[in-house]
């Protein structure tokens, strides 16, 4: 095949770049590549540019016959444009000569979000930040890729409009470097303050809401940026008023009710669906004068009472929070690691829920805070919230966790197994005591056991009781009709396994 420069098509067909512009850029020396500097890239990518163009071109590693690489740079062309976030006149081509088969691409010169140029104006650059933000999440949320989070990848025309100038996109990660970049952003961006911080995280909540239908990512999100490390006042303002946005909780707020909440709180986790045994422990709280309590996680699965324990709870003033039983039956999802068992009660409660309910669900917290301590379904270093567990081989982790982000308690479900993992200044255990005080541990993570599916051997309903003026918490258990629900899990044909399961404690 001859030598030349062949052009295989710009992301808007028709605004492909003139073969001249090309091989005049190409005549230059190239470019230094800076991590600080306006270009940044691999070494092994060669940039030219002049005022109006930066054009980029790489050997194509391997035997590639030529017609192969122009297919693999329409591939290229195909996918970026569905994803519709670079400049409308890149145009990708294909150069043979001499020196061998090399691919590249051209793109008007534009002005990258992370030169100081850019910050000059702190408004338009905070659109332009929220621009950014919008376009990864669509694309994230659209084809479960995601942009590369530098600033450097980002860039701006005359006209303010911005566009992804990278070549590649990345798997996807669920949010993980996503929420670094967003602690990048908060101790370089010289002209974010804390209430733009505070918009910038109210809009990346909706973005992730309307994107992935779940706010479980903005707490995710939040509790990676709570846990970046930031110097100075400034810093540490414009993060907590990035969470505050993000999580759409003033922290002043959780302080102020946390100061008043001095009177008993129920503990109870881990209902799944068995509406007697939930009856029982309700019961035993207004004997016992309780009034306010948490929920944590997973009100339904397992069980044949869906509906009746997720409005009674709904009506209880009760705070709650998601479960992985709850997340999967508000989503349809079946998440890794989720037995094929369990999978097939969480469809029939689906069917068993009203809209009303599962979005019910699917909208509960995923974590509660106070100040110095916490409430979630699963272990607290997990950043899903709800699926890895606290036990043997992962307390001192999660114990660690706590202390590294200024966490004296959590209080946890998913193990359905009570008893406190604690740290003392001299001492890592547990301790299955009825009753404990907190006060005594530098570090302490709390399960209650399970309302609904006790797995110690006994049959009867658990559930503890926390004084936060004292820090004493009590374990408790309730006998309740445990056959009524084996008839009803029966009667609905739910898993034989899962009603001896029932039956047995285990």
């Amino acid at each position: 095949m001859g030598e030349g420069i062949v052009i295989v098509g710009a992301i808007e067909p028709g605004r492909e770049c003139a073969t001249s512009v090309i091989a005049r850029l190409r005549t230059g020396a190239p470019v230094r590549l800076d991590h600080d500097g306006e270009f940044t890239g691999r070494p092994t990518t060669h940039v030219h540019a002049d005022d109006e163009w930066v054009l980029k071109e790489r050997d194509c590693a391997g035997p590639d016959e030529p017609q192969d690489v122009e297919t693999r740079a329409q591939d290229q062309l195909d996918r970026e444009r569905l994803y519709r976030v670079h400049h409308p006149a890149k145009t990708w081509f294909v150069i043979r000569d001499a020196g061998g088969t090399r691919i590249g691409n051209i793109t008007p010169r534009l002005t990258p979000l992370h030169r100081p140029a850019a910050e000059t104006d702190p408004a338009r650059y905070f659109r332009h930040l929220r621009t950014m933000f919008q376009a990864y999440i669509r694309i994230a949320a659209s084809f479960r890729v995601r942009l590369d989070e530098g600033l450097s990848n980002f860039a701006y025309d005359a006209q303010d409009r911005l566009y992804y100038v990278d070549d590649d996109v990345y798997a996807w990660d669920d949010f993980a470097n996503f929420s670094q970049s967003i602690g990048v952003t908060i101790r370089k961006v010289r002209t974010l303050s804390p209430k733009f911080a505070q918009v910038l995280g109210q809009f990346v909540r909706q973005a992730v809401i309307a994107g992935f239908g779940d706010a479980a990512f903005c707490e995710r999100i939040a509790d990676s940026v709570r846990g970046s490390f930031f110097a100075g006042e400034l810093q540490q303002h414009r993060r907590d008023g990035f969470i505050e946005g993000l999580l759409g909780i003033s922290p002043h707020s959780r302080s102020r009710r946390s100061v008043q909440a001095q009177r008993p709180i129920a503990l109870l986790a881990d209902i799944h669906a068995n509406r007697p045994a939930l009856d029982a422990v309700m019961t035993a709280l207004r004997d016992r004068g309780v009034s306010q309590g948490i929920v944590l996680g997973d009100i339904v699965g397992y069980g044949p009472h869906p509906r009746e324990c997720v409005r009674l709870l709904r009506d209880s003033g009760f705070e709650i929070v998601r479960g992985n039983h709850d997340q999967a039956a508000a989503t349809g999802n079946r998440p890794a690691g989720f037995s094929e068992t369990a999978f097939r009660v969480i469809e029939w409660t689906r069917q068993h829920l009203d809209a009303e309910d599962l979005e019910w669900l699917g909208q509960l917290p995923t974590r509660i805070e106070r100040d110095g301590w916490l409430a979630q379904h699963g272990a607290p270093m997990d950043p899903t919230f709800f699926n890895a567990y606290v036990y043997r081989l992962t307390y001192e982790d999660n114990l660690r966790y706590l202390a590294d982000h200024d966490y004296r308690w959590a209080f946890h479900g998913h193990t359905h197994t009570p008893g406190v993992y604690f740290a003392t200044e001299t001492t890592l255990g547990l301790d299955t005591s009825m009753q404990q005080s907190l006060g005594d541990y530098r570090q302490a993570l709390v399960c209650p056991g399970a309302v609904g599916q006790p797995r110690r051997g006994g049959i009867a309903a658990q559930f503890a009781i926390f004084e936060p003026g004292s820090s004493r918490i009590e374990f408790l258990s309730v006998a309740y009709d445990v056959e009524s629900t084996a008839r009803d899990m029966a009667a609905a044909e739910l898993p034989d396994a899962l009603i001896e399961r029932l039956r047995a404690g285990t």
